[in-house]
């Protein structure tokens, strides 16, 4: 098996993510918080899963996918998910076809919290 059709997928998906990290890097305040286990994890992190995801399960929906992110500390904090979610919304690649490909952009904040937390498989 060639796994061609999952590498397109997957490439696409990062670049479209890369968009939102880059973004991050030069524009954003990093906006860090901590996880329960104290390690950090940013904006920058919410967002690429959550573009990555989204991609994943429009492509291959039966599949088992383990992010390490999860959004219940987004749902707590309605300003810091908003700012994801306008990242989100503005990581778009220039090639329309390709963003077809990867489901087009997350519709809306509830999608975008429901994608992060879709990697929670074991």
């Amino acid at each position: 098996m060639l796994y061609t059709q999952e590498l397109d997928i997957a490439l696409l998906a990062v670049q479209r993510a890369t968009l939102l990290t880059q973004k991050v890097f030069h524009n954003n305040a990093k906006g860090t918080l901590s996880k329960d286990d104290q390690s950090p994890v940013t904006i920058g992190d919410f967002g690429a899963q959550a573009l990555i995801i989204s991609a994943l399960r429009h492509n291959f929906p039966n599949d088992e996918i383990v992010g390490e992110e999860e959004a219940s500390s987004l749902r707590d904090n309605p300003s810091l998910a908003e700012q994801i979610f306008a990242l989100v919304k503005e990581s778009k690649l220039d090639d329309s076809s390709a963003e077809d490909q990867l489901g087009g952009p997350i519709k809306d904040l509830d999608a975008m919290l429901a994608a992060i937390d879709a990697g929670n498989s074991r």
